[in-house]
């Protein structure tokens, strides 16, 4: 892609729309597991606990997903002039904060291969970033998950909200936890890497 501006050209037009077209197809639902939790006696120490620097754009974020909780949507995007892909959502999405991201669910999930679960275990280390795991090896991200397995099914207090991405690694333990009592669970969270 290109600006006239800077005397770019944009080619391969029908790429660029059968991408976006493909990212507008994509079903979502809210991570209900996780708002639940959150709004649990359970899980509310974590909205407790984790100050919000913006307390009304939470609060929105949280009346959204209550009111989508039982619904598919999508999420439309835009690719800018230098072919970036960006959501317009401003309360649930996948490129917002850690909040919004975790509140979203793939509407389609499948059971996770062995190979999926680790990179849910790579993605966990990542969103925790303990002493900065998230630069070292796959191997040390992945050993990391295994020694803190009992901590994370247990949703340790202390392990969350140590967390860089609290709400994100909540939503990681919840699905390792659902995961250690069905192997065969659906997963349909997004992992980013």
């Amino acid at each position: 892609t290109g600006s006239d501006g800077l005397t770019h050209k944009t080619i391969n037009k029908k790429k660029i729309f059968k991408a976006v077209n493909y990212f507008n197809s994509i079903k979502f639902t809210v991570n209900n597991n996780l708002l639940d939790y959150l709004l649990s006696e359970e899980g509310s120490y974590i909205l407790e606990e984790i100050k919000a620097a913006d307390l009304i754009q939470r609060e929105l974020t949280l009346l959204v997903a209550k009111y989508y909780k039982n619904i598919q949507f999508y999420l439309n995007t835009h690719i800018d002039w230098r072919g970036r892909v960006y959501t317009q959502s401003f309360f649930l999405g996948y490129q917002s904060g850690d909040l919004s991201s975790a509140l979203i669910n793939f509407s389609e999930g499948a059971p996770i291969s062995d190979e999926g679960k680790l990179y849910l275990y790579i993605y966990g280390a990542n969103s925790h970033n303990e002493n900065n795991i998230s630069k070292a090896s796959y191997y040390d991200r992945v050993k990391w998950v295994i020694n803190n397995y009992d901590k994370i099914i247990n949703l340790d207090k202390n392990l969350i909200l140590s967390a860089d991405l609290p709400f994100i690694f909540t939503a990681f333990c919840l699905n390792l936890r659902k995961i250690h009592n069905d192997p065969k669970a659906i997963i349909k969270t997004p992992m980013f890497l």
